[in-house]
């Protein structure tokens, strides 16, 4: 199995806050099998706070990413993404992780908008930004 961008998927990161695990998106997958993902919460107000605190106070949320069952069949509740915040683990870690679950792709115009919001993310390092902004599939 391999993941790939979209992939939607549980796993613990850190047993100290993420377990159970919190639902999972693959922003990319490197070349050498690096996941960058980011990770989504039921807590809306966490997110607001976080978008708040690096986007400024009179910034719009464009780094928050709303998911609900409607527009994510995958999703059987609302969530919540900040796109400030990118993760990576060894996808053979991810994988092979006890609580590790694949749930599906998220839809296309779904991934699109994480990617826009990663994109307006003052945190998203140059690297990540350009493979995002390129219309080729991305390989790093």
């Amino acid at each position: 199995m391999t993941l790939s961008g979209g992939d939607f998927f549980y796993f613990v990161s850190d047993p100290s806050w993420d377990d159970p695990p919190h639902p999972k998106i693959v922003v990319l997958v490197t070349q050498s099998r690096e996941v960058v993902y980011v990770g989504c919460t039921k807590d809306a107000n966490h997110v607001i706070e976080r978008c708040k605190l690096i986007e400024g106070p009179r910034q719009q949320y464009r780094t928050m990413i709303k998911i609900t069952p409607v527009n994510c069949p995958t999703s059987h509740t609302n969530t919540y993404l900040n796109c400030n915040d990118l993760y990576s683990e060894a996808e053979k870690k991810i994988i092979s992780s006890a609580k590790f679950s694949n749930k599906g792709s998220i839809p296309p115009p779904l991934f699109g908008a994480i990617k826009v919001a990663i994109l307006n993310s003052p945190n998203t390092p140059g690297a990540i930004r350009t493979i995002l902004a390129s219309p080729i599939k991305p390989s790093v």
